[in-house]
């Protein structure tokens, strides 16, 4: 998508009525902490350039020996860098920055501390952080819903990716490197996977029909009838696509949806 988000921080007292901009003030004073004092907007925003790519991705476990209960998908931006060798620099710093205070923030809830490692993989940085392990080797199996977090920055050339998942961010350096560029006039694209998106509510069919017993009242049986009657409509859609893009001084806007077996 493309996407100036400085430009939007900066012109939102245009954009926004006084509501929204009084929580951009609010959210860029919160955000000046977290970001060891830099200014979010010029310091961290304006050293992207304009567009992202966002992936959502099923995840594999166990990773570093644990699975938790609730499995979620991995998600992550990939941006490029203004003047890469500068601004990987400051993004690296801030990004250890974030961790310590995620670490603060955590302790308080009783969440475990997340470990910070630095790596080269051939020319690219990775910086990785991931929840220590519990003690107790019967929990690693049904672990609490933060382990499906390994926060992760890589830097790739002028590539910049963000990943809530440290398997995520690595699958997704082999590929940005010569990954070809949007099109002309594009806007914003997204595609997908319909399997794949049935899969990731398939394997929490446990938790989906305990939430329904808790929240519908139902027993056991109505409970997975009725996950399984929507996971099975879910089947249905193979894929999904759309895109926004700019021609002529118009928007054109696509929609396809490819059905199992045919369009």
């Amino acid at each position: 998508s493309y996407r100036d988000f400085a430009s939007l921080w900066r012109h939102a007292p245009d954009l926004f009525d006084e509501g929204i901009n009084a929580k951009f003030a609010e959210a860029e004073s919160g955000l000046k902490t977290i970001f060891a004092g830099r200014d979010f907007r010029d310091e961290i925003l304006g050293k992207l350039e304009p567009g992202v790519q966002v992936v959502v991705a099923r995840q594999e476990f166990p990773q570093e020996g644990v699975t938790p209960a609730i499995k979620l998908p991995a998600a992550a931006a990939v941006f490029r860098l203004k003047q890469p060798a500068e601004t990987a620099r400051i993004f690296k710093v801030t990004f250890q920055s974030v961790v310590g205070f995620l670490n603060v923030a955590g302790a308080q809830n009783g969440i475990d501390p997340l470990d910070l490692n630095s790596e080269k993989v051939g020319d690219s940085l990775v910086v990785s952080s991931v929840y220590l392990p519990p003690n107790d080797e019967k929990v690693r199996g049904e672990a609490g819903l933060h382990f499906n977090a390994s926060p992760t920055v890589a830097f790739v050339g002028d590539r910049f990716i963000l990943a809530s998942a440290k398997p995520l961010a690595i699958e997704l350096m082999k590929h940005v490197q010569g990954g070809a560029a949007a099109g002309d006039g594009i806007n914003t694209a997204v595609q997908l996977d319909g399997k794949i998106g049935w899969q990731s509510l398939a394997e929490n069919r446990g938790p989906l029909v305990a939430q329904n017993m808790l929240e519908k009242g139902h027993d056991r049986t109505a409970a997975e009838l009725e996950i399984d009657r929507a996971l099975a409509a879910l089947c249905i859609v193979e894929g999904a696509s759309l895109g926004l893009s700019v021609a002529d001084s118009r928007l054109d806007l696509a929609i396809e949806v490819k059905l199992a077996g045919g369009k």
